[in-house]
This record gives C-alpha cells, sequence and structure tokens, in this order.
C-alpha cells in the first residue's frame, strides 16, 4: 500500500486510479483463517489513503482493495484462484466492464457502489499491471497512455475479432533494475545489465521491435481493457497454461517502448 502511495504521488491525474489485487494462496481449504486477517488490513490501508487523498465528490476512490475467492482445483487437487495470475487479472478486467457481477471475496469498489447507489463503474480504458518488485516511476503512467493514444498505435483485430494485427494493444515499458539492486553483489552486476540512472545503454533498439514490429510482454505494462477482454476471455482453456504473458502479448501485439 505505501507503494501504492508513491506511485499516485508520482503520476497524480483526476483519472487515473489504484487498486491492489489479493490472490489467496492455494491450500485444503475453501477459506483460511489468515484472510479475515489480511481482508481487514487491506481495508484499513485503502481508508487511510483515501482519507489523505480524496477524489472529487461523486468520483470512485483514488485507492481500492480486491481479494479473491478460492475455487477447488480437481488438477491441482487444492484450492486456490480460479487460473492464478492470469484467471485474477480476467476476472478483474470483466468485473470492470460490467460483463460480470462482483466473484470477489472482497471488492472495496463494489462496496463504494453500494453506497452510492450507483450501478455501474465509470469506463475504464487503459490497466497498467505491476508486480510487487516493479516500480512506477515519476509521470510513467501518464506516458505510457499517452503512447498507447497515439494513431499508429491504435489497436485493430481481424475479421474473427480474435488477435491484433495492427497497432498494438499493449505495451511494455523498458524494465531495467534499480542502481542499488545491480550493485548488490557480483552475481547482480554481471546479470543486471546496465542498471541505475544509464537509460540509454539499451534505448538504442529493440530487435523485435525492429525486425516484428512487436515485442515480448512479460507482465508489466498497459493495455486497452476493452480489446484485452474481446480477443482473451474464453480464448485460453482452462489448466493449461502457466506463465500466460507472452501468450498474451502475441494475441495483443505487445509494444516495447523506452
Amino acid at each position: 500500500m505505501s507503494k501504492l502511495e508513491v506511485y499516485y504521488l508520482a503520476n497524480k491525474n483526476e483519472n487515473i486510479y489504484f487498486a491492489l489485487l489479493g490472490d489467496c494462496t492455494a491450500g485444503p481449504n475453501k477459506e483460511e483463517k489468515f484472510d479475515e486477517e489480511v481482508i481487514k488490513e487491506g481495508l484499513k490501508q485503502i481508508e487511510i489513503l483515501n482519507n489523505m487523498y480524496p477524489s472529487k465528490e461523486g468520483n470512485m476512490p483514488k485507492f481500492n482493495f480486491i481479494y479473491r475467492k478460492r475455487f477447488w482445483n480437481g488438477k491441482e487437487e487444492c484450492y486456490l484462484g480460479w487460473e492464478r495470475k492470469r484467471g485474477l487479472l480476467n476476472q478483474f478486467n470483466e468485473y470492470l466492464l460490467g460483463n460480470e457481477e462482483n466473484i470477489f471475496r472482497e471488492n472495496s469498489l463494489e462496496k463504494w457502489k453500494k453506497q452510492n447507489n450507483i450501478k455501474e463503474l465509470p469506463k475504464v480504458k487503459y490497466i497498467i499491471t505491476l508486480d510487487s518488485d516493479t516500480e512506477l516511476v515519476l509521470s510513467t503512467g501518464l506516458e505510457l497512455i499517452g503512447a498507447m493514444e497515439h494513431i499508429l498505435n491504435k489497436p485493430e483485430l481481424n475479421e474473427k475479432k480474435d488477435c491484433v494485427i495492427e497497432g498494438h494493444a499493449l505495451m511494455q515499458p523498458r524494465v531495467g533494475i534499480n542502481l542499488n539492486a545491480s550493485r548488490k553483489n557480483v552475481f547482480t552486476k554481471i546479470f543486471a545489465g546496465s542498471g541505475g540512472v544509464d537509460p540509454y545503454a539499451n534505448a538504442i533498439s529493440d530487435i523485435y521491435q525492429d525486425n516484428f514490429d512487436e515485442g515480448i510482454f512479460t507482465g508489466k505494462g498497459i493495455y486497452d481493457l476493452e480489446v484485452f477482454s474481446k480477443v482473451l476471455k474464453n480464448e485460453i482453456p482452462e489448466n493449461t497454461v502457466l506463465s500466460h504473458d507472452l501468450l498474451e502479448g502475441s494475441y495483443l501485439r505487445c509494444r516495447p517502448c523506452q
């Protein structure tokens, strides 16, 4: 939650909102005792942040918290969140688009809707995904949105509406290693590349982008919510993939941006 506060301060805008998606661990039980503790703390933290940085009257809260339910998975022989991380994003997408009812165990957006007697959420155009090991540095969110809006990047679908054939429905920024981590030990010095404050060492070109007009998605970036749903909602069968990023990038024509 402290990271979300930093991201907000670095990307202040009335139309950018922040949510922590909490995925439940796999286990033998549908519900665990620690779930309530996690949910209680999550709601407490967003209340603190929303009081510090309130939205304009009538707008969605700036900060939200969502926590998933477990479902029995016969293949894994345990209870876990449907389709793991891929499923979490898909469920979140369909909820935001209004295609599915709230399926989450805890959802602060749903509480806000009920408290304000609102039937539909405001339209969300883009989703920026971040993991716990990545940062949304100063103005990056605004720059990613601007790049997606460029006319040459507008996604075009094929006749079947199941693949992007022109433009890009997903973009991934250059992912680097921060200065402290890159010089932590000999191993990181060798494998981190040119980490730190030099943005030009690796920004000359991207071989995939140069040759194929698309890159490889590794899970951190921005995507067009409606196009993502239209192309991928029922495209990948259950219990068939674990690493989903590369597939999603291929369907949506990922563009690496420096």
